[in-house]
Order: C-alpha cells, then sequence, then structure tokens
C-alpha cells in the first residue's frame, strides 16, 4: 500500500462531527423567515381576539337588557350584574321602556358599545379603549364580527 492509499483510509474513518457553518447559517434563515411571517399573524390574532372576548361578555347582558327594556323583568338583576362587573358599564339606570348602552370594555384593548332602544333593537359599536397596544379598530371589529 503507497503513502496516498494510506492517507485515504485514515480520511474515511474519521468522521465528521458536528455542523458545518453554512448549514448553522441556513437553519437561522430559515428560522428568521417563519418568524417574520409567525410573528404578525400572531400579533392580529390577538388583537381581533379582544374584540370576540367583548362581544362574547356582553351578550348576556344585552339580552337581559332587552327583556328588562320590553317586559321590565330582571332590571334590578341586570343593574346588580353592572355593578358586580368590573368590566361593564352603563349609561343610566335599566327599566322598562328606557333606552341605555351597555359598555363593555377588555382590559382597555378593545371597548364594545351596546345601543339598546328604548323598543328593544341593539344596536353595537366598537372603539378602541384607553391601552390599545398594536390592536386597531378594524381587528376589533373583525374579532367581534361587526
Amino acid at each position: 500500500m503507497n503513502k496516498f492509499q494510506r492517507g485515504m483510509s485514515s480520511a474515511k474513518r474519521t468522521a465528521q462531527k458536528g455542523f458545518t457553518l453554512i448549514e448553522l447559517m441556513i437553519v437561522v434563515a430559515i428560522i428568521g423567515i417563519l418568524a417574520s411571517v409567525a410573528v404578525p399573524a400572531y400579533q392580529e390574532y390577538i388583537a381581533s381576539s379582544e374584540g370576540g372576548a367583548a362581544m362574547k361578555g356582553i351578550g348576556g347582558y344585552v339580552s337581559q337588557g332587552q327583556a328588562c327594556i320590553g317586559s321590565g323583568i330582571g332590571c334590578q338583576q341586570l343593574a346588580d350584574a353592572v355593578a358586580n362587573e368590573p368590566l361593564l358599564t352603563t349609561s343610566a339606570v335599566p327599566a322598562i321602556g328606557t333606552a341605555f348602552d351597555l359598555v363593555w370594555g377588555t382590559n382597555g384593548v378593545c371597548e364594545l358599545t351596546a345601543a339598546l332602544g328604548a323598543d328593544g333593537t341593539v344596536g353595537y359599536t366598537m372603539a378602541l379603549g384607553a391601552n390599545p397596544g398594536q390592536a386597531t379598530q378594524a381587528q376589533c371589529q373583525a374579532g367581534a364580527g361587526l
């Protein structure tokens, strides 16, 4: 066996250990691309979920408000519920035939107002709260289904 053949056989025996620099750079680039797509999508999901939480939170109180306006049933229970729920406020004391607004705030991000008319009709409006972060009004509305 000559010197060249001996050198080849010893090179074959040594196995590659670890990753090369280019392989690591490719992995880092792929992670960067995935993060650049995933982070904005996640932020939009979180912002729109605040609108959905507002609609879900106010839904039961709107039904109580409509019953109160139409028949006078449950007016005191609704007033007590508003007093005990920190995210819910009202523009007037619920009473039969009286129009009032219910406002649900989701920790300052999205504020959903349900305007109950004297005839029991309901109109919804969404606004940004005092602490919107990166949420937009359009995201809050989309999450609430408005």
